[in-house]
C-alpha cells in the first residue's frame, strides 16, 4: 500500500469528469468526523460544457461509519465536470466520492496517492461507484506542489471481482499527464506533456482591471465582535489573474498569503487590525484578468468570521466598461445551518464602470459561502451601425414614396415641370 499525510493548511482540489448512461442527481464526498471538524471552506462548481454554475452542497452527519457527507447537487445531469475546493487543518484521513445511483451492478473505484514530499504516512482512499461502461475521469490536485512518485488505482467489478481497464487524467501545475493503460502490478503508465494549454487562445478577450478603482468593495456595516478579533476570509480566483491587491482603510495589505492549484489560486485575506464592537469595517480588492467573452464566471468568497456577527453586509462589484452583463445573481449558502437563498437580477447593459450593489446580508456563523455569478458579452457596435443604416434607409424610402404620392395628387407636379423642365429647354 502507498500512503500520504497532509499537514498544515494545504488546499485540495478534486475534479470529477463524468459521462453516465443515465442522469445522476448528486455526488457525495465523505470525511471522517475527526477530520471534518477541522475542515475549512468547501465549495464546488459544476460545468456541463455549456456554462459553469455554483453547485449547492448539502452537509449531513452520518451515524454509520462515523463520517460526514458533503452532497453536491447536480439536478439530474448525465455529463459534466465537478470542481470542488477545500482547505484543511490537521491530517487528512480519507476522501470518498460516489454517485447517488443505487444499482447492484455498480463498480467500485479505489485510488491511493503517495507524494514524495512526506515520509510518514496515513492512508487516503478515493471511492467512486459508477455504472458499467460509463466514462469517468477523476482528477485530484493537492497544493503546495507535490511530486507524485506513483499513483495506484483499482477499478473492480463487485460481482466478478476482476479489474477493469479504464483511463484517468492527472494534472499538476506544470505538466499534463494522461494514462495509456493499466500495466503489471495494477500500476498506470503515464505520458507527460511538458506544457499546459494557454488560456490565450484565438478567442476574443476582455481585460478586467481596476481602472483606477477597486473591482470589489466589501462593507461590514454593523460588526459585533469579541475582543481582539480579526476578520479572516478566503477568495478562490482563477490562475489568470495578476496584480492582485487587497486594501483596507489604511491602504494596501501585502502580508496576506495565497496558494495555487492547477485551476485556482486561493487568497487568505486577514485584517490588519482587530475589529471593534459595533464598528463599521471596509475593505476592497483589485486585480487584472484576461477572460473570454460569452462565458460564465463565478466569484466565490469564503468567509471565516470567528466570534464575529455582521448585520447589513454590503458588496459592490465594479463591472468593466461596455459589457453586457446577464444572469447576475448572488447565491448564499451557510455551511452551519443549511440556510440558502438566491437573489435574481435583471439583465442590463453597461457603458461605464457599473457598480452592482448587494446589501442587507447578515453573517452570524463561522463559515459563510457567498457566490457572485455573471456573464460578460461583448458589445458589437458593428451590428448597431448596420442596423442604423438600414433603419435610416427605410425611413428615407418611405419619405420619398410619400412625397411622390403627394405630388401625384395636386398641381405641384405640373408646376415643377413648367418651372424646371421647360426652363431648361
Amino acid at each position: 500500500m502507498k500512503y500520504f499525510i497532509l499537514t498544515g493548511q494545504p488546499h485540495v482540489e478534486l475534479i470529477a469528469d463524468f459521462e453516465m448512461k443515465e442522469p445522476i442527481s448528486s455526488f457525495s464526498f465523505f470525511f471522517s468526523n475527526e477530520f471534518s471538524s477541522h475542515l475549512g471552506p468547501f465549495s464546488c462548481i459544476f460545468d456541463n460544457d455549456k456554462e459553469k454554475t455554483v453547485a449547492y452542497v448539502l452537509e449531513q452527519l452520518l451515524e454509520e461509519g462515523n463520517k460526514k457527507e458533503f452532497e453536491v447537487l447536480l439536478h439530474d445531469s448525465d455529463k459534466g465536470k465537478i470542481v470542488c475546493n477545500f482547505d484543511i487543518v490537521g491530517e487528512l484521513h480519507g476522501i470518498g466520492v460516489k454517485s447517488s445511483i443505487n444499482d447492484p451492478d455498480l463498480m467500485q473505484f479505489r485510488g491511493i496517492i503517495m507524494p514524495q514530499l512526506y515520509n510518514q504516512a496515513k492512508e487516503v482512499n478515493t471511492y467512486i461507484y459508477l455504472l458499467k461502461r460509463d466514462i469517468v475521469d477523476i482528477r485530484c490536485v493537492v497544493s503546495p506542489k507535490i511530486d507524485l512518485t506513483q499513483v495506484h488505482f483499482h477499478l473492480i467489478s463487485p460481482s466478478s471481482k476482476t479489474e477493469i481497464p479504464f483511463q484517468i487524467q492527472y494534472f499538476t501545475n506544470t505538466t499534463t499527464i494522461e494514462t495509456e493503460q493499466i500495466i503489471e502490478h495494477d500500476y498506470i503508465k503515464f505520458t507527460s506533456d511538458p506544457h499546459l494549454v494557454s488560456l490565450r487562445k484565438e478567442i476574443d478577450f476582455i481585460n478586467i482591471s481596476n481602472l483606477g478603482t477597486s473591482l470589489h468593495e466589501f462593507n461590514l456595516n454593523e460588526v459585533q465582535a469579541s475582543h481582539n478579533t480579526v476578520y479572516d476570509f478566503f477568495l478562490h480566483l482563477p490562475l489568470s489573474i495578476s496584480s492582485f491587491h487587497f486594501y483596507d482603510s489604511s491602504g494596501n495589505i501585502s502580508t496576506s498569503s495565497y496558494f495555487c492549484s492547477s485551476y485556482t489560486c486561493t487568497y487568505n485575506l486577514i485584517g490588519r487590525y482587530p475589529l471593534l464592537g459595533n464598528w463599521k469595517e471596509s475593505f476592497s480588492i483589485s486585480y487584472e484578468q484576461l477572460i473570454p467573452f460569452n462565458s460564465t464566471f463565478v466569484f466565490p468568497i469564503s468567509l471565516a468570521l470567528e466570534s464575529i456577527s455582521v448585520r447589513n453586509y454590503e458588496v459592490h462589484i465594479h463591472f468593466p466598461n461596455g459589457m453586457k452583463i446577464k444572469n447576475v445573481k448572488c447565491d448564499v449558502y451557510n455551511l452551519c445551518d443549511h440556510f440558502k437563498f438566491t437573489v435574481p437580477f435583471l439583465k442590463y447593459w453597461t457603458f461605464d464602470n457599473t457598480i452592482f450593489h448587494y446589501k442587507n446580508l447578515d453573517i452570524t456563523s463561522f463559515h459563510q459561502m457567498i457566490w457572485f455569478e455573471y456573464s460578460l458579452i461583448k458589445e458589437s457596435y458593428g451590428y448597431w451601425i448596420v442596423a442604423c443604416f438600414f433603419l435610416i434607409s427605410f425611413f428615407l424610402l418611405i419619405f420619398f414614396i410619400m412625397l411622390i404620392k403627394l405630388l401625384e395628387r395636386n398641381e405641384w407636379r405640373d408646376w415643377i415641370y413648367d418651372k424646371l423642365i421647360n426652363r431648361k429647354k
